[in-house]
């Protein structure tokens, strides 16, 4: 994956928040003067997770991490940070315990953010707490008054499309530079986003028609935030209020929920969730056979926001519909071969449907193939075409300009220009003969 082939191993090649870097720097250094947790607050895609990582790897710290979808209650939080926090590691490094998404603490919270405040006081090694919201419950307030916090600024689209071109040109994708800016803006700082788009794109191009694939980022965060808001939601009520503030169409939603609810729950809640997804499921076909729309509520409350209200649920991170990615790539890929077998077309005589099949085929057939023939029969435009979808490069022959048969001439000195000159203002000039007088009158 691109997220992880260039993720930056130190911070020059880290993207923004240059101020933000010096402090986290700072606060390394000092660590064994003030013994202070860092908490590094920033919205999501900013790099937070990528700090708590470089810093482990400038300071050759061994990294321990619980992320969201990990157990967080108060007896797993004990076995795990006491272990990390007073301890070195086996190869005698120094522990940095990483601690991600601090706001995602269960909703039930049965002791955990007061043990979590409990062992950092009393910490040797340190600890890293990742947030997006410090503000969204009081029980980690605490906890955030005892930490060095860091805010991390959300990135300008010319900071993401700067780290775009870099991976762009490395990896020798095709783009065009105003598809690029779009796909920057619509990232919204997020960079991880966009680094995941730039790679749902790589095999066919970042262009203005392969980004409308995408969709709107507008939409994927509003449902990123609604469906966080389903997870902490305590009341069927309250999970209706949120589903119906979501701008986007009920399938879509629904679409998602079934994506991602086997990461939420463990085996016996997952079962009820998959339950009540597929009654919501029946409901939906039912509906749209009968056009019967009286049901719609009891759809929506069965397949949205029922799922999130059975216990045991883990905070993940949410995924986009896996079916939707592959129906956009499947699309995509049959335009590009249709856009090859239509060029095919000229050179053989055929129908499309079979140039279609035998398309795997014409990479090797264009690579063998005389340059001077395909010149001969396309434009210099159609062959580009070719190369690009085919991505083989053609090695043309190039036609030398004929070279000008014209005789240069020396230009004449000034004092050959004035002889000349003189010769033919001073020279005498003949009168004609004057028939009367028989006389010939010579003039200077």
């Amino acid at each position: 994956m691109f997220l992880d082939k260039y993720e930056p191993q130190s911070f020059e090649g880290f993207v923004g928040n240059k101020q933000a870097i010096i402090e986290v720097r700072a606060w390394a250094e000092n660590f064994d003067k003030e013994r202070k947790p860092l908490l590094l607050v920033g919205c999501t895609g900013v790099g937070k997770s990528t700090i708590a990582r470089v810093i482990s790897y400038e300071k050759n710290w061994q990294i321990n991490e619980i992320s969201s979808d990990e157990q967080r209650d108060k007896d797993s939080l004990e076995k795990r940070m006491e272990l990390f926090v007073q301890s070195s590691s086996f190869f005698n490094k120094r522990n940095l315990f990483v601690f991600e998404d601090l706001d995602f603490l269960p909703v039930k919270d049965s002791g955990a953010s007061s043990k979590i405040l409990e062992i950092i006081k009393i910490a040797k090694n340190p600890v890293i707490f990742t947030a997006t919201n410090i503000y969204s419950s009081q029980k980690i307030r605490e906890i955030v008054n005892y930490c060095f916090v860091v805010n991390l600024k959300k990135l300008t689209y010319l900071e993401i499309q700067k780290k775009l071109k870099e991976i762009i040109a490395k990896e020798d994708i095709y783009f065009s530079e105003s598809a690029l800016e779009i796909m920057a803006k619509s990232a919204k700082g997020d960079i991880r986003s966009a680094i995941l788009d730039l790679e749902a794109l790589a095999d066919i191009g970042v262009t203005e028609k392969t980004i409308a694939i995408l969709g709107e980022r507008e939409k994927t965060e509003n449902i990123f935030s609604t469906l966080m808001n389903l997870q902490k939601s305590k009341s069927l009520i309250e999970g209706k209020r949120i589903q119906d503030s979501c701008n986007i169409d009920y399938d879509m939603q629904f679409a998602w929920v079934n994506e991602n609810i086997s990461s939420i729950y463990g085996y016996p809640e997952l079962k009820k969730a998959y339950d009540l997804v597929s009654y919501a499921d029946l409901m939906k076909n039912y509906i749209y056979k009968r056009q019967n729309w009286i049901f719609l509520k009891y759809y929506l409350m069965t397949g949205i926001v029922a799922p999130f209200m059975l216990k045991n649920k883990k905070f993940t991170k949410f995924n986009f519909p896996s079916f939707i990615s592959r129906m956009s790539r499947d699309r995509s890929n049959f335009s590009k071969n249709k856009s090859i077998a239509k060029l095919v077309q000229k050179l053989i005589r055929g129908s499309s449907k079979r140039i279609l099949n035998e398309i795997p085929y014409y990479k090797q057939y264009f690579e063998s193939t005389d340059p001077e023939f395909l010149q001969s029969k396309y434009t210099d435009s159609e062959l580009e075409d070719l190369e690009k979808l085919l991505k083989i490069k053609f090695k043309m022959p190039t036609k030398e300009p004929k070279a000008k048969d014209k005789t240069e001439t020396k230009p004449k000195d000034k004092l050959n220009q004035y002889l000349e000159k003189s010769e033919t203002t001073l020279a005498p000039t003949k009168t004609p003969t004057n028939a009367g007088r028989g006389k010939q009158v010579t003039l200077f």
